[in-house]
């Protein structure tokens, strides 16, 4: 749409530059003859001040449109890059698992990869603010747009943040769970076994 809008605006200004020359070559050609040369020189005057004006808001709106692809290019370029980092940290990660290697066996790389989980997090804030600011500008469809990309970054990033909390789990972290699992079950059936003495009839 950028790109659409961007090109539009450049035919204009093209087609406004060769009707100025035209313009100001007939007026010339006026004034040669001598004629109405007051009324013909303010006139001229008029339409190349708003020439000039038009010419000033029409550069603007031209670096406002080349400033928004480079930014739409930039944000296409960091989700792809995220993209590929999900994968390559999954992979990681799982090898890291199925080897029993945690992030107290190597703190260098667990930092490392905390301050990557912290920049992809506020890229995905940061594109889903830019929703939000779409849908107040009544651009639903890029709002659309953006927001399949971003759900499927947010399904693959919480994939590869449950494996990087895994990752970050105590040595003792599975018997812990398996001992708290136990206390739970035994708590449940206690539970169930003081529910059906209250259902059972006095004899």
């Amino acid at each position: 749409e950028i790109s659409e809008e961007l090109d539009e605006l450049e035919a204009f200004i093209r087609d406004h530059d060769c009707k100025r020359e035209e313009v100001e070559n007939l007026a010339q050609t006026i004034l040669n003859s001598h004629t109405l040369v007051a009324d013909v020189t303010a006139s001229l005057h008029q339409y190349q001040e708003r020439h000039e004006s038009l010419s000033v808001r029409r550069q603007e709106r031209l670096k406002q449109l080349e400033d928004a692809i480079q930014q739409a290019q930039r944000r296409e370029s960091n989700m792809l890059e995220m993209s590929q980092w999900v994968t390559e940290v999954g992979s990681l990660l799982q090898s890291r698992l199925e080897a029993d290697i945690l992030a107290g066996d190597v703190p260098n790389e667990y930092q490392s990869l905390k301050g990557e989980f912290d920049q992809h997090e506020a890229l995905l804030q940061e594109l889903e603010d830019l929703m939000t600011v779409y849908r107040n500008q009544g651009k639903i469809e890029a709002a659309t747009r953006l927001q399949a990309q971003v759900l499927l970054l947010r399904k693959h990033f919480a994939e590869v943040c449950n494996k990087f909390v895994k990752f970050q789990r105590p040595v003792d972290f599975e018997p812990k769970l398996t001992h708290v699992k136990r206390m739970l079950d035994e708590i449940e059936e206690r539970i169930l076994l003081i529910e059906i003495r209250s259902v059972e009839p006095e004899v």
